[in-house]
């Protein structure tokens, strides 16, 4: 088999970043939007991001086994997920951010549903492409290559995400000389901010696309249809 080409790995690397920096975007600030921007009580915005831990234990194994089961129209079955899912993820990555200036009960509301269906897309578009390594190639040391460049651009990613928020804000006017967020154009600037993420987020996983190869094809005959309840087991 072809040896993969610095570029593929780059490729590997661009996704694991933009990833990552969405992601860590919302780890970090999601639950401080919440509660600074949305102004929902701290227990209640606790309890929306726990119930989606809960919620993203529950949508793995559906999204694994479905990916699983699942053949695109070319032959492929992990490599086009990364491509079909980022503009939703993107999306819904704008979503959780936005302040739509409704009363506390419908942003709840909206929060909830925003969050879990950020969670659904995430696991959509990471748990194929954790697959990618093992169909891009059936060379040891270049599986070994691939995730070595997967863990610098998750590294990357993540320190991009945790450091990038502020400046951001800053940037769009949201926050004051003290870098204290502005009540009238907070929501502004993390919505703004928000969008440079998603944007990312396309951006990352165009690359992966366009750079990846699925060249490992297991034989039908011994493929094994798991349904949902293995999965879960």
């Amino acid at each position: 088999m072809e040896k993969i080409k610095f570029k593929e790995k780059l490729g590997f690397g661009s996704f694991s970043a933009a990833s990552n920096i969405v992601y860590q975007f919302k780890s970090l600030y999601y639950l401080f939007f919440l509660t600074n921007v949305l102004l929902i009580p701290m227990n209640v915005a606790g309890t929306i991001l726990s119930l989606g831990i809960v919620w993203d234990a529950i949508n793995d194994p559906l999204v694994g086994s479905f990916a699983l089961n699942h053949r695109f129209k070319n032959g492929e079955r992990v490599r086009p997920f990364a491509l079909y899912s980022a503009v939703p993820w993107a999306i819904t990555t704008a979503l959780i951010f936005t302040n739509f200036h409704a009363s506390q009960t419908v942003n709840i509301i909206i929060a909830s549903i925003g969050y879990f269906f950020f969670e659904l897309l995430y696991t959509a578009t990471d748990i194929p492409y954790n697959c990618m390594a093992g169909v891009a190639t059936n060379n040891d040391s270049d599986r070994c290559s691939i995730n070595v460049h997967r863990n610098i651009g998750a590294c990357i990613g993540t320190a991009i995400g945790a450091v990038g928020c502020f400046p951001l804000l800053k940037f769009f006017g949201a926050l004051d000389e003290n870098e204290n967020l502005l009540p009238e154009s907070g929501s502004r600037g993390f919505f703004l901010t928000a969008c440079v993420m998603a944007t990312i987020c396309i951006v990352g996983c165009i690359i992966h696309y366009t750079t990846t190869k699925e060249r490992i094809a297991p034989n039908r005959e011994d493929e094994e249809h798991v349904n949902i309840f293995k999965a879960f087991k």
